[in-house]
């Protein structure tokens, strides 16, 4: 993984004992995007297991969105993982370790899945910028839409997809919300990259 990523993960809402997966998604945030409004590309997912506690990468983007639509009601753990990495258990070691060299954001639980054929995209956007990120679905024909508003017009325009089954509540608009400060995050990365290049040229 690079550095300058954002890791999400889902907020806990749930009662300590019981509470749900926490999982993430790693979006690449180019260095432009410091300053200016951007696009940034999903590069990893994974999911926290409630027992041991340790990230575990998921392969897929729909595989991380059908965990994190159930966050709550099926805590996920590192045995589910068996489906695609054999034998898979609390004692393996972590396939990610977290720190501020990329910015960590809570992302919300129970988010659901797209419709089929759809596609929720998630862009962060630049610092000073009023909002911190942006959500948009792309229906299967292309068509980009920046609100439930604009969905619900889609939809009613398009009576096709409601016959397949497509409703408003397929679609959720949250975004989430840095945990640290960016700034702090991305200096102390720059701090981190610095260092590392030093030791290079002293070796």
């Amino acid at each position: 993984m690079e550095q300058n990523q954002a890791l999400i993960k889902v907020e806990q809402t749930t009662p300590q004992k019981s509470r749900g997966a926490a999982s993430m998604a790693s979006l690449k945030t180019p260095r432009s995007a410091t300053k200016k409004k951007s696009s940034s590309t999903v590069g990893t997912y994974a999911v926290q297991c409630v027992k041991c506690l340790k990230w575990r990468k998921i392969p897929s983007k729909e595989q991380y969105e059908a965990i994190r639509q159930s966050a709550i009601e099926n805590p996920w753990v590192c045995s589910r993982a068996s489906s695609w990495r054999p034998r898979a258990s609390c004692h393996d070691p972590p396939d990610l370790s977290p720190d501020l060299s990329r910015l960590w954001v809570i992302d919300k639980p129970n988010i659901p899945c797209p419709p089929k054929g759809w596609e929720r995209l998630l862009t962060l956007r630049g610092e000073g910028a009023c909002k911190f990120a942006d959500v948009y679905y792309i229906s299967p024909c292309g068509k980009k839409l920046r609100s439930s508003v604009e969905v619900e017009r889609f939809l009613e325009e398009n009576p096709k997809y409601i016959e397949q089954g497509v409703t408003i509540s397929q679609f959720n608009y949250q975004i989430p919300r840095p945990l640290h400060d960016r700034k702090r995050s991305t200096s102390e990365a720059q701090i981190q990259s610095d260092s590392g290049r030093s030791r290079s040229r002293k070796t």
